[in-house]
């Protein structure tokens, strides 16, 4: 059945993330160190591969978070993809808990990449990048990375996707 909008009004801000909360979303964290060495990251799910000749990635960032200001062109940060059992590294990184700033690397097993950024021990992959470029639209930041590392993990746990504001594991 074909539902015919009543009016040509566009969608409401609500309705639009509550029709985009159907969608299941792959789950990243984002990660990168400033200059000064401060560690900042987020959970994400609008990321997605670019192109594969030279290997490119994109993630979008809300330009409120913090993170969104310590990208720059020409900066390292980083894509991790926490495997199933991660689930709440995806939560803090996600601000669903009061953990706040560089704590947030207080959950979950973390060292430093090739680039600097920080990446996550035992997740399914982590992609080093330097942001090749970022287009600003709207609420979000759009960066553009140039996969400099890439680091496969194992796939025993499983992936880690979120729909309807929940968390699931995905085999």
């Amino acid at each position: 059945m074909i539902e015919i909008p009543d009016s040509q009004s566009p969608p409401s801000s609500a309705a639009f993330r509550s029709a985009m909360r159907l969608h299941i979303g792959g789950i990243s964290v984002v990660t990168v160190t400033a200059t000064d060495g401060e560690c900042c990251g987020i959970t994400a799910t609008a990321f997605c591969s670019l192109s594969d000749a030279p290997p490119t990635l994109i993630v979008c960032v809300n330009r409120n978070a913090r993170l969104a200001n310590m990208l720059q062109a020409g900066k390292p940060f980083a894509v991790n993809l926490p495997n199933a059992n991660q689930q709440e590294i995806a939560r803090v990184f996600g601000g669903m808990t009061s953990i706040r700033g560089r704590a947030r690397f207080g959950c979950g097993s973390w060292h430093r990449g090739d680039n600097g950024a920080p990446i996550l021990r035992h997740a399914r992959a982590s992609f080093e990048c330097i942001a090749s470029e970022l287009v600003t639209h709207t609420t979000h930041v759009i960066v553009i990375g140039t996969v400099t590392h890439l680091r496969v993990g194992a796939r025993a746990n499983g992936a880690l996707a979120y729909v309807d504001g929940r968390f699931l594991a995905v085999a």
